[in-house]
């Protein structure tokens, strides 16, 4: 359901400008915060912003332009400092 409604989305946005294409984004990336329920990320987008060692993962900050909702392992996560 989720992709289909982001699949839709990007058709509507194609073709639009720059920034009604950065609200679309904006919207689409508040409405899915709470299913991505992992602390954001520094603004280098390398280690989680409130250094939480708990969460497996960690989101990255949104870029300008950038269409993308990018959710990376957490380093300091012991888990997954074990596996890398």
């Amino acid at each position: 359901m989720k992709m289909a409604l982001l699949a839709v989305l990007s058709w509507m946005v194609l073709g639009q400008d720059a920034a009604l294409q950065s609200r679309v984004v904006t919207t689409v990336r508040a409405a899915m915060t709470p299913a991505l329920p992992f602390p954001a990320s520094d603004e280098a987008g390398s280690l989680p912003a409130t250094n939480d060692t708990e969460a497996f993962w960690m989101v990255k900050p949104v870029v300008a332009g950038d269409e993308s909702i990018e959710v990376l392992s957490n380093p300091l996560n012991e888990v997954n400092q074990r596996r890398a």
